[in-house]
């Protein structure tokens, strides 16, 4: 009878113990265990992302090196398209460039901005509102290039005037681009009109561009940009002057 006792003492402290270690799993170690594989996971998420951290660090070290040369590009392209129309710059521009080719300016005349249309890549949006193009265009806050239309009519001789035109090419800092010319002979006599005598050989030139901003300029497009509507003469190469530092040619409003 006490053998019995025993053995079924025996095998209920056994059964406590594997009651006690099926507890112990479900309540101690499991929850620890998913601890741990939560830790790891997140350990490996943020060893990815100091990966992809460490990689653009070490773009942004590689662009700093090049910031100098990018200052220099942005710089050109300020110089090439200014915040606003800069006339005062871009007739000087032209008169420097007409120096020494014996170049005379009748007139320089600049039209009303408008936004430029920049090429974009098609959108889902804009293709649902086909519409949409179809109002006028007019400044919005994602305008930031602007075309100012602008004619340049000279007078020189035939070489005379393809020397400033190779000059306007290869040496205008200003972003101007050439939509027309137009060359044609004078007639050899008294000038007029703001026209120097013409003698053999003498043409006179038109050109019409445009020249771009990089936002809207911030005067009345309807009202100020009419007052570039100008006239200016630059004198003959033999007639310029040498002092670098002297007053600008003086410029007349068109009527």
């Amino acid at each position: 009878m006490s053998m019995t006792k025993s053995k079924m003492w025996t095998a209920g402290a056994a059964l406590v113990c594997v009651l006690l270690l099926v507890a112990s799993w479900f309540l101690l170690i499991d929850p620890v265990r998913a601890d741990a594989a939560q830790v790891r996971e997140q350990t490996q998420t943020q060893e990815r992302a100091n990966t992809q951290l460490r990689a653009r660090i070490a773009t942004l070290e590689e662009q700093f090196k090049n910031l100098p040369r990018l200052k220099l590009e942005l710089d050109a392209v300020r110089e090439a398209m200014p915040a606003d129309v800069a006339e005062s710059s871009l007739l000087r521009e032209v008169q420097g460039l007409a120096t020494g080719t014996g170049t005379t300016f009748i007139s320089v005349t600049a039209g009303e901005p408008a936004p430029r249309n920049l090429p974009s890549a098609p959108d889902a949006a804009a293709q649902e509102k086909p519409q949409a193009k179809e109002t006028e265009a007019g400044p919005t806050s994602d305008t930031v290039v602007w075309e100012v239309p602008v004619t340049f009519v000279a007078t020189s001789t035939f070489q005379g005037s393809q020397a400033f035109l190779q000059k306007m090419q290869d040496q205008m800092p200003r972003a101007l681009l050439v939509n027309d010319l137009s060359i044609a002979a004078r007639e050899p006599g008294k000038g007029g009109n703001g026209k120097p005598a013409a003698s053999n050989g003498d043409v006179e030139m038109t050109i019409t561009g445009h020249v771009f901003v990089l936002q809207a300029p911030d005067f009345d497009l309807d009202g100020t940009i009419g007052e570039m509507d100008q006239r200016i003469v630059v004198p003959p190469a033999d007639a310029a002057s040498d002092d670098e530092d002297s007053e600008p040619l003086p410029t007349e409003a068109a009527n």
